[in-house]
């Protein structure tokens, strides 16, 4: 997988699906809109400097969904959903060529109901379209019933690796 290929098949105002449980080619996707030049957010349960070291993404944003209540302003509890959605419209609002990348979606499963989650994605969703972004989510399709993953897939564009 090229830097260039995954750029190109990549639209703006998008929201995109990978269907996968090791957040690997996640992680080589939104390191390549970074170094394409796209202002990159990562929200996600791994502790944001281990995804800095391993995948050379010094010049991203991190959103660190933990329970551990530290000094560290970028985290968030996995259960203020409310929060995180205000950081991501603010991050879309204040700079263009944004993407996103959704990489504990599990985490926020976990910690409110579906409709809750999914009613952040579609404002998130709307936020990315109204401001010519790119949205990865990642998600692991056996956490998700069918009829959840189906939802979930009706709101993003699949994307082949």
């Amino acid at each position: 997988m090229t830097e260039k290929s995954v750029s190109e098949r990549m639209r703006t105002g998008r929201a995109y699906l990978i269907k996968e449980g090791n957040p690997n080619n996640g992680f080589e996707i939104f390191t390549a809109l970074v170094n394409n030049g796209n202002k990159g957010i990562c929200v996600s349960g791994i502790y944001p400097d281990d995804i800095k070291k391993k995948y050379d993404l010094g010049k991203a944003h991190f959103i660190w969904l933990t329970q551990n209540m530290n000094i560290n302003k970028n985290y968030i509890h996995p259960s203020n959903i409310s929060r995180l959605g205000f950081m991501l419209k603010n991050f879309l609002r204040e700079n263009k060529n944004a993407a996103i990348f959704l990489e504990g979606f599990e985490h926020l499963f976990a910690h409110n109901r579906y409709g809750t989650v999914m009613s952040m994605l579609y404002t998130i969703g709307d936020e990315v379209a109204v401001n010519n972004a790119k949205m990865l989510v990642l998600v692991d399709p056996f956490a998700l019933t069918k009829k959840q993953m189906a939802f979930l897939e009706n709101e993003t564009e699949g994307l082949i690796l």
